[in-house]
């Protein structure tokens, strides 16, 4: 880009508008418009995340706030972390507040997305660490903003590369979503065959859901598939410890060795399941002064100190510091197996740490921890299904490493004009070409019965928000009315039944005693369903499904079933239930269709003959003209 004029200006003097509501604590209730903070600022994300969020009631929405941020305004935290910066999105879910400012930018002096790449910039943010104030906690003030001096370009220039920025990091969250995917996906697996035990028999059946053998095992204090044993943690691999080559001797050190891993390596690595090198590699020298043992490609990396429980797989061979105990999968277990299995004994093993001024485990602590070894044949079965997870998941961190080298190299480059927009569009096309398909190996049935258990899950965890406490038979109702309202896939396939739109199936998936349990009302012999498992699955829930149930819940909770006790309230669930489903099958809202189809739905196991007979047409026309006026006739009749 030759004969390019740079002009730097003060960031003030670019904004059209800066939005700021700091000064006082915004009041904030259990339920209503999502407020967030700070820590929904991650240099890893270009919009804000939701990450232990508050909310603000309507009034407070509409009367606290000096102003509301817009669609393209950017965050800019000034307390605690200040520099990190996101992009607000269209449409605007949140409100901000206490710690951080929205630049509203002027859109005929630069462009937002062109400013955003800017402040993310190696420069500006060492220009913002410098000039915060505070030792404690880092402030930097409204004041000191003119000190923050963007260099401004032409126009057309500001558009290219704000756009190629973009696409780079929209790139990369694409690749953490499939990857945050992958991972549930490969640990669900590893759940139901090795924790649930439900892995499958020799008809492809869930083993222990189908009545496969178990055993009592006296030392696990559990019942174990037959043919399953006792073990420890050391008979998954050798544990090897590491150590640390004197820091004042350079020679030991060097950027072209072997891979010498730190925990803040692997703190750094947070989020990817794999590592290729830490910040510095050791020399030969630097091997034998500190004795230190070469681990194999595949090697589990555990941290055992400050913190405990950081974990990757090396991708070469590799050594570490002190503050590991590493896994070397040399007796007969695969290391996607290894993997999950010192995973899950993660709490154990912090359970088990002594040390007054940090937690410690040592390798003879982990040598004692008892684990259940699964039968090889099922190891190696698993080992098959997830192994193209694990490789799908080696490939796309490593690009994602690509993408944020190029990506932080090109924009200086860009921005002083020694690399053109089309050069850089090449190499980012180049970078992504090439990107493998992947078969995996979980049979459909596998994956329809896990996307069940989580439908289910994510419907009782939204009841529960609400304190509302069900029965098998208004959860399968809400099932039906999530799928069908919320155009939520829920996995079932409903019918007509005796209790209403109902999958058989569905005794089977809320039977699953690892995520749900049967509790009793109180002073009653009727009962319940709760969650079983300290909301662990709820992490491994998308997102996008857990807030399209929630709001959904809430929706018919509020309009319909809140003023109904809770026997009343499963029946009332049933009635919508049903008439949605009659109009699913008649593909009509007219009342006397609905009701002769109320007629012909049979119930010989209930006290009354049809559903006409138990639900009458004033309740009938009651349900029909809300599900109308609601529009949720318009999500089951088809164009």
């Amino acid at each position: 880009m030759p004969n390019r004029i740079v002009e730097y200006l003060p960031i003030t003097s670019l904004l059209a508008e800066i939005i700021d509501n700091r000064g006082k604590s915004v009041p904030t209730v259990e339920k209503g418009f999502p407020l967030i903070a700070t820590n929904c600022i991650k240099e890893s994300s270009i919009y804000p995340t939701f990450d232990k969020v508050r909310f603000v009631d309507d009034h407070t929405y509409k009367t606290w706030f000096r102003a509301h941020l817009q669609p393209n305004d950017i965050l800019f935290v000034n307390k605690g972390t200040p520099g990190k910066v996101c992009l607000v999105p269209n449409p605007v879910t949140f409100c901000a507040a206490q710690d951080m400012m929205g630049f509203r930018c002027n859109a005929a002096l630069i462009n937002y997305k062109y400013l955003f790449a800017v402040l993310r910039s190696d420069d500006i943010q060492k220009t913002i660490q410098n000039n915060h104030v505070g030792l404690v906690i880092p402030h930097f003030r409204k004041q000191d903003l003119s000190s923050i001096m963007i260099p401004v370009i032409s126009r057309i220039e500001q558009d290219l590369i704000g756009n190629i920025y973009i696409a780079i990091s929209e790139k990369i969250e694409l690749n953490n979503r499939i990857n945050a995917e992958l991972e549930a996906m490969a640990k669900t697996i590893y759940d139901y065959w090795f924790v649930q035990f439900d892995f499958p028999n020799f008809e492809g059946k869930p083993y222990k859901s189908s009545g496969g053998k178990m055993v009592w095992c006296e030392e696990l204090k559990r019942e174990t598939p037959e043919g399953w044993k006792k073990g420890t943690l050391s008979d998954l691999g050798d544990i090897i410890g590491g150590s640390t080559p004197p820091r004042e001797i350079s020679e030991y050190f060097t950027n072209e060795g072997t891979a010498w891993i730190t925990p803040k390596d692997l703190s750094l690595n947070t989020g990817n399941k794999f590592i290729s090198k830490g910040e510095l590699d050791v020399s030969d020298k630097g091997l034998k002064a500190a004795s230190l043992n070469i681990m194999p490609k595949g090697t589990i990396l555990l941290s055992s100190r400050a913190p405990i429980g950081y974990l990757a797989i090396s991708r070469e061979k590799v050594t570490t510091n002190q503050g590991f105990k590493s896994f070397v999968p040399n007796k007969g277990y695969s290391t996607e197996y290894v993997y999950y299995s010192v995973k899950n004994m993660i709490p154990a093993i912090e359970n088990n740490a002594v040390g007054s001024t940090f937690k410690e485990v040592s390798a003879t602590t982990l040598k004692s921890i008892s684990i259940c070894l699964a039968d090889k044949q099922v190891i190696c079965k698993y080992t098959e299904t997830v192994l193209s997870i694990f490789n799908r998941q080696d490939l796309l961190e490593q690009e994602n490493q690509q993408l944020s080298s190029l990506r932080d190299w090109l924009l200086p480059m860009l921005m002083n004009g020694q690399v053109s927009v089309v050069e850089a569009v090449q190499e980012f096309e180049t970078l992504i070409a090439a990107e493998p398909k992947t078969d995996y190996k979980c049979s459909k049935s596998q994956w329809e019965h896990y996307h069940k258990i989580e439908s289910v899950y994510a419907i009782l965890w939204a009841n529960k928000l609400l304190g509302v406490q069900q029965g098998e038979m208004a959860l399968a109702k809400d099932t039906y009315l999530i799928d069908k309202i919320a155009g939520l896939n829920t996995g079932f396939t409903f019918a007509q039944h005796n209790w209403g739109s109902y999958d058989p199936t569905f005794k089977k998936t809320i039977n699953n005693k690892q995520y749900f349990v049967r509790r009793s009302f109180e002073n009653s012999k009727a009962t319940y369903f709760d969650l079983n498992d300290n909301e662990k699955l709820l992490a491994r829930i998308p997102e996008t499904m857990k807030e399209a149930v929630r709001k959904t819940i809430e929706e018919l909770h509020t309009k319909v079933f809140f003023k109904y006790q809770w026997g009343k309230k499963a029946e009332m669930k049933e009635l919508y239930a049903t008439v949605l489903k009659c109009i699913e099958d008649t593909q009509s809202i007219d009342l006397a269709v609905i009701r002769q189809t109320m007629k012909d739905w049979k119930t010989p196991k209930q006290d009354f003959l049809d559903k006409a007979a138990k639900f009458c047409e004033a309740q009938t026309k009651e349900a029909l003209d809300m599900i109308v006026k609601e529009g949720w006739d318009l999500k089951v009749i088809k164009d």
